[in-house]
C-alpha cells in the first residue's frame, strides 16, 4: 500500500469514527440538548399559548367591542360650547350690546354631537337709534370644537 492510500483511509476513518461517536452521544442526550432552562422557557410558552387559545374559544361567539374614541380634543361641556358662541357673537356683531344665554332652550345633542346654543342680545345704541333685539342661535360641533351655523334672528 502506498503511503498516500494509508493517509486518506486512515483520515477517512477517523472521520467516520468521529462522526459515530457523535451521533452516539447526541442520541444519547450528551450534548446538543436543550438546558433545563429552555425546557421550562418551552413549557411555559406552551401553556400561554395554550390559555390563550382557550380564551380565544371561550369568547370567540362574543361580538367584537366597538373600538374606543377618544374624546380628549372634544368639547367638554356646554360651558365651552357657549363660551366659544359668545366669541363669535363679539366678532360678528361689532359694537356695544348686552347678551344673556338661554339656559332653557340651549342642549347638547349626542346622535348628532352639536351643541345648539340660543342667546338673545340687543344692541346699545347711541341717542336717537333705534335698539335691536334679536336671537342668535349658534350650533357648535362636538368633536372639532367649530361653529357649523350661526343664525341671528
Amino acid at each position: 500500500m502506498s503511503r498516500k492510500f494509508l493517509l486518506m483511509s486512515s483520515g477517512i476513518f477517523l472521520l467516520l469514527l468521529n462522526g459515530a461517536v457523535l451521533g452516539t452521544l447526541y442520541v444519547a442526550g450528551v450534548i446538543w440538548q436543550p438546558s433545563a432552562e429552555e425546557i421550562e422557557e418551552q413549557r411555559l410558552a406552551e401553556e400561554a399559548l395554550l390559555k390563550e387559545a382557550e380564551e380565544a374559544a371561550r369568547y370567540a361567539h362574543l361580538e367584537p367591542l366597538p373600538e374606543f374614541k377618544s374624546k380628549a380634543g372634544y368639547v367638554a361641556n356646554i360651558s365651552e360650547a357657549i363660551s366659544i358662541c359668545e366669541t363669535a357673537l363679539h366678532e360678528k356683531i361689532q359694537g356695544r350690546k348686552s347678551w344673556a344665554v338661554n339656559y332653557i332652550e340651549s342642549r347638547f345633542l349626542p346622535e348628532q354631537e352639536l351643541y345648539k346654543i340660543f342667546i338673545d342680545f340687543e344692541t346699545i345704541a347711541a341717542l336717537g337709534e333705534e335698539v335691536k333685539r334679536k336671537k342668535a342661535i349658534c350650533e357648535v360641533e362636538e368633536v372639532t370644537k367649530n361653529i357649523s351655523n350661526w343664525k341671528a334672528m
